[in-house]
């Protein structure tokens, strides 16, 4: 009966997750659509290693529409072979007009709906296989 409480407690997890991540979705496509267009330049990238992967946290500049130069470190890193994200490197972004630090990058969508459906297939497992176990339990 315990394991049953924690295959629970992991599918909640993942439910939260999931829900947090199809937020940021959400904002991402409200962004896109309302969102400022405008182009940003790769001033510096910090590099982060994670078991042995390496990855790059791009540190970009632009100009907002009323002429106010902002700096933002990217939340989402790419792969440290990737060369899109060299010094002075051009990327376009998506901004808000009332508060410029929340922006996005067009190219991390395919990223952000690949971590929505990671989280909704282990939310679905985990608390599947709690379901099953639960319904297992209460017919013997």
């Amino acid at each position: 009966m315990e394991g049953v409480f924690w295959l629970g407690v992991i599918g909640l997890a993942f439910l939260v997750l999931d829900v947090f991540c199809i937020r940021k979705l959400v904002d991402y496509f409200h962004l896109k659509k309302h969102g400022i267009s405008c182009e940003a330049t790769v001033i510096a990238a910090d590099i982060r290693s994670y078991k042995g992967q390496s990855f790059l946290y791009p540190m970009l500049e632009f100009t907002t529409a009323d002429g106010k130069a902002v700096v933002v470190t990217n939340e989402f890193g790419a792969s440290a072979r990737s060369s899109k994200y060299h010094e002075g490197a051009k990327i376009p972004l998506f901004y808000e007009a009332e508060n410029p630090k929340h922006y996005i990058i067009p190219d991390d969508l395919y990223g952000r709906i690949a971590v929505v459906f990671l989280c909704s297939f282990f939310f679905i497992l985990f608390a599947g296989c709690s379901i099953v176990f639960m319904v297992d339990i209460m017919t013997r």
